[in-house]
């Protein structure tokens, strides 16, 4: 996981691109601000208890939960088909809805996502950041094999390590 951000959507009027929760789509009505449809989650908490919909943790607690337990579920089903190659790595966005009774809903997984730049969420630090781990991933694999679920590189944090799965099937 890492600082993501929430893309809310405004439904207005009765076209259908209106109610996809889609950058692009909405992108075309005329009133767009780019900062109105991509939220940090900071801002998104402040949000939800400022208008008394969830309590202070939810972003914390329900959502990065739900988050976690969708990307493990992904990543589990796929990893014996992802291929890997030296030097190199594959980088997916899931996108997730929340309803309104608060659940967290998984809708796609992307092979190939975009990255939108909005001023109220950190896209540049986030990149800048993965490509830092990366290269020290690259440059120095041996400083990670340390790292058990929960430990944070930046604002990643690492949810699942094949070398600490590895180890709790032994027998000591």
């Amino acid at each position: 996981g890492h600082t993501r951000g929430f893309q809310p959507t405004l439904v207005a009027g009765t076209e259908k691109s209106v109610f996809l929760p889609n950058t692009h789509f909405q992108s075309m009505e005329k009133t767009f601000e780019l900062a109105d449809h991509i939220w940090g989650f900071e801002r998104f908490q402040k949000y939800l208890s400022d208008h008394n919909i969830a309590g202070s943790q939810y972003v914390s607690t329900v959502l990065n939960s739900a988050i976690q337990k969708v990307l493990l579920f992904n990543f589990m089903s796929a990893k014996d088909d992802l291929v890997r190659r030296k030097g190199s790595y594959h980088l997916f966005g899931l996108d997730f809805m929340i309803d309104d009774e608060l659940r967290v809903h998984f809708i796609e997984a992307n092979g190939y996502p975009g990255f939108t730049w909005s001023r109220d969420f950190p896209t540049r630090t986030m990149v800048t950041t993965m490509f830092d781990m990366l290269l020290e991933l690259h440059e120095s694999p041996r400083a990670f094999e340390k790292m058990t679920p929960g430990d944070r590189y930046g604002e990643f944090e690492l949810i699942y390590s094949e070398l600490a799965d590895t180890c709790s099937e032994k027998q000591y």
